[in-house]
């Protein structure tokens, strides 16, 4: 089970890192504390481990972290003084860097399950309609839902698998197939997905028809996604003109004007032509990097 763990880790694989983060063990029950939203990300995230072994695994990667930049560090510093290269500004340069990378590695560690969380989160609701199409083809030929469950989650794709995968294992261990849906739809980060399970389980406790309500269900997840589409669609519009102003008219009108204060005014802007289009570039990185991840997949 612990092989199957994605936690980010340095230097050592994750299940290593969780072993041997037990010798901060008071430590991390300490930070686990005094962070009481972690236990519902990490659930959120798929990451079956408790807030504290997670952040035990987090000090032992950060500690890794540290001897590998001192190592690194004093190796530059070593060839530095050997070469009489090495300057003043250069070694506070390298130990500012010491101290601000394991700062920025400990802050995404902790935010890793809340990123985690969305990503499954869009993963599930890709492929929720085709497990409902499936699963209503299956109920409607007169399959029994478990059988029905255990069939497509073998065939099922991505986090919302895993999801199914552990519906199935509750319900093998004793549990009430109606309480495995109600139960794991705690841990899912998708309102739609936990709404969807839910409405399953409502309709196999209540006995009514499976058939009809599961149509339902896919009906109003279609229409979700489509209406989150073209709510995307709309969205790109300022984002279309933002780009259009800061990367096609700003370049053209600003060369002009720089070539301008050159002639008249005397200005040095060897500096901004170097510094220009690095920004533009930056800028169009963030733009896709925007795009890409507001963009949502529609499962049809």
């Amino acid at each position: 089970m612990e092989n199957k763990i994605k936690i980010p880790s340095i230097l050592v694989p994750p299940h290593i890192a969780i072993k041997r983060g037990e010798i901060f063990k008071n430590l991390a029950n300490s930070i686990a504390y005094r962070n009481p939203e972690l236990k519902n990300n990490l659930a959120e995230a798929g990451i079956d481990i408790t807030p504290a072994t997670y952040i035990g695994a987090g000090l032992y990667s950060l500690v890794n972290l540290l001897i590998l930049l001192i190592i690194i560090t004093v190796f530059i510093v070593y060839i530095g003084i050997e070469k009489a290269v090495l300057s003043q500004k250069f070694i506070v340069l390298l130990v500012l860097m010491d101290l601000i990378v394991p700062f920025m590695y400990y802050f995404y560690y902790l935010n890793y399950p809340k990123l985690r969380a969305i990503q499954r989160m869009k993963d599930m609701e890709t492929y929720l309609p085709i497990f409902l199409r499936e699963i209503l083809v299956k109920v409607r030929a007169g399959e029994p839902l478990f059988n029905s469950i255990l069939e497509t989650a073998q065939s099922t794709k991505g986090e919302l698998r895993s999801v199914l995968s552990k519906i199935v294992q509750r319900a093998e261990s004793g549990e009430e197939l109606s309480k495995a849906f109600e139960n794991e739809a705690k841990n899912v980060p998708s309102n739609l997905v936990r709404r969807v399970l839910e409405s399953i389980s409502n309709a196999v406790k209540s006995g009514g028809d499976l058939s009809s309500t599961i149509e339902t269900l896919n009906d109003y997840t279609l229409n979700h996604q489509q209406s989150r589409f073209q709510a995307y669609s709309r969205s790109l519009l300022p984002f279309s003109l933002a780009y259009m102003l800061i990367c096609v008219v700003l370049p053209s009108l600003g060369n002009t004007i720089l070539i301008l204060l050159s002639s008249f005014a005397g200005v040095n802007i060897s500096v901004i032509l170097i510094v220009f289009p690095i920004l533009v570039l930056v800028f169009e990185f963030i733009f896709i990097s925007m795009i890409k991840q507001n963009k949502p997949e529609l499962g049809v």
